[in-house]
């Protein structure tokens, strides 16, 4: 007999029993998980209006399907305001919000300070895989120093904008024609 066999009488009546104890017998459990890593090339924050009745939404002359973008992107996805439009980066940065591009921060999970409303956090790498591409904070900047160049009676309003985007926003655009609502990640992180 090994050290686990045990011998033990039992009577001959049908279903009969007879507990054993014995050793603790050795053995090794494995357990897999599979899941979607959230975020693993970071987070964007965009901060949207909080109710579609805003003063400020309604004055922006935008459809009802922009406007209910603009309110629930999580539900409808994020349209800019005017896709085929030749707005540049940074003229979209100076205030014309009829552009191809969307405004975000990298401050995470905060936003930028200087913007009131409903955080939605935008997963980069959903978004890249969805087709939009981002335009750095690096990037705006240089437009703004080009912008600059052709417009030296704007040099003291660029100046205030580039600090803006550099050390309070640290603004990232988001170029793309539509961003479906998957791309966003929940609020619950």
């Amino acid at each position: 007999m090994g050290a686990f066999d045990f011998g033990t009488t039992t009577n001959s009546q049908p279903q009969s029993r007879y507990d054993v104890s014995s050793y603790l017998m050795p053995a090794r459990a494995f357990f897999f998980i599979v899941v979607e890593e959230p975020g693993k090339d970071g987070f964007l924050v965009r901060k949207i209006y909080a109710t579609p009745t805003s003063p400020y939404l309604s004055n922006m002359g935008l459809s009802p399907l922009q406007q209910l973008s603009e309110v629930y992107p999580e539900k409808y996805g994020m349209t800019p305001k005017n896709w085929g439009s030749g707005v540049s980066v940074a003229e979209h940065v100076m205030g014309n919000n009829k552009s191809p591009y969307l405004s975000t921060s990298s401050i995470f999970p905060e936003g930028s300070p200087r913007f009131q409303g409903k955080d939605i956090i935008i997963d980069i790498g959903k978004a890249k895989a969805s087709g939009a591409r981002l335009v750095s904070t690096a990037e705006i900047l240089k437009s703004l120093e080009e912008y600059k160049a052709k417009n030296p009676h704007l040099v003291k309003r660029i100046d205030k904008i580039s600090q803006y985007v550099r050390d309070v926003d640290k603004e990232i655009l988001v170029h793309g024609k539509k961003s479906p609502p998957k791309l966003f990640s929940p609020p619950a992180l």
